[in-house]
């Protein structure tokens, strides 16, 4: 015998299961992606000796996200979510390499600046993309793991963090297999 409980929803299993995935996986990027630069950031100011820059490099990704999300509103409103998410998508990886890899302090800025776009544009895309592609008994739940999936990458980023914040900056743009040398 079937019942009502049985013959709702479910979050985790057959066609949402792939958006359910993705969208974890890429809100928990970009909280483990905010929380280990800023664990690094106090390292890379006292490197590239640029502590007059600690402010700016901080608040640059807050600056750059809020204006990010109202482009991302609205190019979503008239493109739909995915090309706001591949924009985001790529927007993120060019700031993660651009701050990875910098050599001085406006690289960081830079990629600082760029992280909080990416971060902007796919928060946008994905809550549009959720809103759109999941039935409105299933959205609460969804919404609720964007902000759950923030809280491991905030207990465990700064700690992961930490052992590449304590030796020269400038190695961390390299592969993590790659020896210091």
């Amino acid at each position: 015998m079937t019942t009502t409980a049985d013959a709702r929803p479910k979050l985790f299993t057959g066609q949402h299961l792939p958006l359910v995935l993705g969208v974890i996986g890429l809100v928990t990027l970009g909280a483990f992606e905010n929380r280990a630069v800023g664990t690094a950031l106090p390292t890379m100011v006292r490197e590239f000796d640029a502590l007059g820059s600690f402010g700016l490099a901080n608040a640059a990704p807050n600056a750059s996200y809020l204006i990010s999300l109202a482009v991302a509103g609205l190019w979503s409103d008239r493109r739909g979510p995915i090309p706001t998410l591949r924009a985001g998508a790529i927007s993120f990886a060019l700031a993660q390499l651009l701050v990875g890899t910098a050599t001085a302090m406006p690289m960081v800025i830079a990629g600082r600046l760029l992280s909080g776009l990416a971060e902007g544009l796919l928060d946008v895309s994905l809550m549009v993309l959720v809103a759109r592609a999941l039935p409105a008994v299933l959205r609460p739940r969804m919404f609720s793991l964007f902000a759950a999936m923030w809280i491991l990458p905030s207990v465990l980023g700064p700690a992961l963090t930490r052992p590449y914040s304590s030796r020269s900056w400038t190695s961390a743009g390299r592969p993590s297999v790659c020896p210091d040398v």
